[in-house]
């Protein structure tokens, strides 16, 4: 690291800096003319470690840039520019480097209102559980449902892509996913009450619970509040994007095995070592991306031969596989035919509201489908 840092001094002169901010954080404040080559030491440079003495690494970085003008005159604001920019570059687009923009500015000034008025949202109770079924095709049963975080702001329904991101983005996502999972148990708890047989639910937990060493304990603590038994909730993760959460993930799902509660792999197919994972990791449900779903028709495409073998996969390993965005009686058919019996998607029914939801569980079967 130190050697590839002076490989960026190099190329400056006084009044010129680079500095590190820490851990593997740095800062640089250069002149435009030297832009292009700080841009291609980003890219990569071989490396020579050990003294120099050792074999060469291609190392690089990810990088945020504020481009400095006449008007600019608050430090502060280079500054959390640059950061925001890098972590667009690192989170969002899996580049090397941003460049901040006014369309960057825009995201930037949206996701610090929606997190500065996070806390009198969660007051007010704005945020609220949608549940989209799980339906069984063998007799078009509801077996189970995902609870989905929608946020209402007056008589406005603001849509998840304009706040899920931003807080995704700060440990808010954290506070949030937690209220969620209270909320849902107690909507259990209550149709429990009334005598409602309930299913069980699955909730969404972001992958930055994967740092916190009493994250178990702390989903126990909740459904324990609420009298709600294990087997009634599953937690779903997406594929993690990295090796380190790949381990953390696995020592979590173990945990949470030991506890009666499930998890379910989201997404399977678009993140990181999908087969490795589900391979260690005792996972009760596997779901097919819509993205798989929605090209599922053309059965002799690429797309198509995976959804099968991933079908069959399942089969084997004895998981539950539930294909997800499922719209159309062609799809319905399809998955059929491959023996994915358990489906989740607008074909029958969309996320649905509290009280919509428990009338559908005292009505779980839907008639008048195929």
């Amino acid at each position: 690291m130190r050697a590839y840092a002076r490989e960026f001094q190099k190329l400056f002169t006084e009044p010129e800096i680079i500095w590190r901010v820490g851990g593997d954080n740095f800062g640089a404040l250069f002149r435009k003319e030297h832009l292009d080559s700080f841009l291609g030491l980003i890219q990569g440079k071989s490396i020579r470690y050990g003294r120099g003495t050792g074999e060469k690494l291609l190392i690089s970085a990810t990088a945020g840039i504020y481009l400095i003008n006449e008007n600019t005159d608050n430090r502060s604001q280079v500054i959390d520019s640059a950061m925001a920019a890098m972590a667009s570059a690192k989170y969002d687009r899996h580049v090397r480097y941003v460049v901040f923009d006014e369309g960057l500015g825009k995201e930037l000034e949206h996701a610090r209102r929606i997190e500065s008025g996070f806390d009198k949202t969660v007051r007010n109770h704005e945020y609220y559980a949608r549940y989209q079924p799980k339906v069984s095709l063998d007799g078009n049963r509801l077996i189970g449902a995902e609870a989905l975080c929608r946020w209402k702001h007056g008589d406005k329904e603001i849509q998840p892509f304009e706040f899920i991101p931003m807080l995704e983005k700060s440990i808010r996502i954290c506070q949030l996913d937690f209220y969620m999972l209270d909320h849902v148990c107690s909507d259990i708890a209550g149709w429990i009450k009334e005598g409602i047989e309930p299913v069980k639910v699955s909730v969404n937990f972001s992958r930055k619970h994967l740092n916190d060493e009493h994250f178990v304990e702390r989903i126990i603590s909740v459904l324990d509040k609420h009298s709600v038994p294990h087997e009634l909730i599953s937690v779903e993760f997406t594929e993690t994007s990295s090796e380190e959460d790949y381990q953390k993930l696995k020592k979590v799902i173990f945990k949470l095995k030991d506890n009666n509660i499930e998890a379910v792999v989201d997404d399977f197919g678009i993140g990181y070592s999908s087969l490795s994972l589900i391979a260690q990791v005792p996972f009760k449900e596997l779901k097919i991306d819509k993205f798989f779903v929605d090209k599922i028709t053309d059965e002799k495409s690429n797309n198509t031969i995976m959804i099968r073998n991933i079908i069959n996969m399942a089969h084997d390993m004895n998981m539950m596989c539930i294909a997800e965005g499922v719209e159309s009686i062609e799809q319905i058919e399809v998955l059929k035919r491959y023996g994915c019996l358990n489906i989740q998607g607008y074909y029958f029914d969309k996320p649905l509201e509290k009280e919509e939801f428990r009338k559908r569980l005292l009505a779980p079967v839907y008639d008048g489908k195929k």
